[in-house]
């Protein structure tokens, strides 16, 4: 499934770029038409999660327009402060809960910019706490945009200039003392186009329907989860984005959700779910994923490798993931928190891990002068094992998308 972003540069008085707003888009058409919360949960799965925020920005930071709800929820806290700058809409009502929610991002090290700003009395206290203002020049006149920068002169604030289409208006504002530029003058935003793994609505059921119990189950959670390639790779991807990154690499999803915990999974999933809702049942690829997972797990339970099995089932799940994403294995792992082993196994290098991949795939091809040539891992493993493993994963597969 193909999935959508758009980044604007934006500029400095020597025209250098210094970072990008990332913006939602539906398809390779330069437009958008979305609801705000879509919008901005699109930006933060494909972006952040799917495509990588310091590709997308060169390591530079991302501008992304956060909704009142989105501020709200905290959805904020699951990325990175010093990657981000949180634009707040200018359409929203600044009451009390938004201002203690802006209060809160501001004591956590977020930049806030106060989006296409315009001069009223509402947003005092939200000014207290920002520190950028989005001044269009589209909207405002050159009186507007003259006042603003006289009453911001000698205050912290930093002025970013937006929608600039000549050389004049850029001209204007660097004389005013604006900070940030942007605007089709400089670059249009540019559609960047990436690969996504859908997740599948049975898994979103389970998942909240856990979230929502009193005592949320750890166990249960990472089970739905690892029935589910797509939110397994989201879920490594966010481990690894920067805030919850440890010293020690995960081997399991279940240690990913603990190093999480269950606030910021709760908050990660209402992300998903915004914008996979609706999403169909597992393509071919993504249900090979999870038969190879579940018979690598089965597997090494036989064969007295049961301290291991997550590994195992990590391993099957993460072994189409090049073919599924349409890029190398090597650059995949290279954004997951993987533990060594795993990963030299993903990308062909002989372990005990590899050898049991190489014996499922073998077994999918019925290649069994291959399957014969490999020969076991662990203790005491016969042919049966292997056609037992895999028809019980065949059928456990089978039982998870029955709606």
């Amino acid at each position: 499934m193909d999935v959508f972003i758009a980044r604007q540069p934006i500029f400095d008085k020597s025209m250098n770029v210094v970072a990008y707003e990332l913006l939602y888009r539906n398809s390779k058409i330069n437009t958008s038409l979305s609801d705000g919360d879509d919008a901005t949960s699109s930006v933060l799965i494909n972006g952040l999660l799917v495509m990588g925020l310091e590709t997308l920005t060169d390591k530079k930071k991302a501008f992304i327009k956060f909704t009142k709800n989105l501020i709200l929820d905290e959805t904020v806290t699951l990325f990175k402060p010093d990657n981000m700058v949180v634009e707040v809409l200018e359409d929203v009502e600044p009451d009390g809960l938004l201002i203690e929610a802006i209060r809160r991002l501001k004591d956590a090290g977020y930049t806030v910019a106060l989006d296409e700003y315009v001069e009223s009395d509402n947003f005092e206290e939200v000014l207290n706490m920002t520190d950028i203002i989005k001044v269009d020049f589209q909207l405002c006149d050159e009186a507007t945009v003259v006042r603003i920068a006289e009453n911001y002169r000698n205050t912290r604030i930093k002025l970013f200039a937006e929608k600039l289409e000549t050389q004049e208006q850029f001209d204007i504002a660097k004389k005013l003392g604006y900070t940030y530029f942007q605007g089709h003058f400089f670059a249009k935003p540019k559609v960047i186009v990436s690969k996504d793994i859908k997740s599948f609505s049975i898994s979103h059921i389970r998942i909240m329907q856990e979230l929502g119990t009193p005592e949320p189950d750890y166990k249960k959670i990472s089970e739905a989860i690892e029935s589910d390639l797509g939110l397994s790779y989201k879920l490594l991807k966010l481990v690894n984005s920067g805030i919850y990154f440890g010293i020690n690499n995960i081997t399991s999803i279940h240690q990913a959700l603990v190093r999480l915990g269950i606030k910021e999974v709760a908050k990660w999933m209402t992300l998903v779910m915004m914008r996979d809702v609706g999403a169909n049942k597992p393509e071919v690829l993504a249900r090979t994923s999870i038969i190879r997972a579940r018979a690598l797990e089965t597997l090494a339970s036989k064969v007295k490798l049961e301290k291991r099995k997550e590994e195992f089932f990590l391993l099957g799940m993460l072994s189409m993931m090049d073919v599924i994403m349409g890029r190398s294995m090597k650059e995949i792992l290279k954004e997951l928190p993987l533990d060594s082993e795993i990963k030299s196994a993903l990308v062909g290098e002989d372990n005990i891990l590899r050898k049991g991949l190489e014996i499922i795939l073998a077994y999918e091809l019925a290649d069994w002068d291959k399957v014969e040539l490999l020969g076991g891992i662990g203790k005491g493993m016969i042919d049966e094992m292997i056609s037992d493993s895999y028809f019980e994963a065949i059928r456990w597969t089978q039982e998870l998308y029955v709606l």
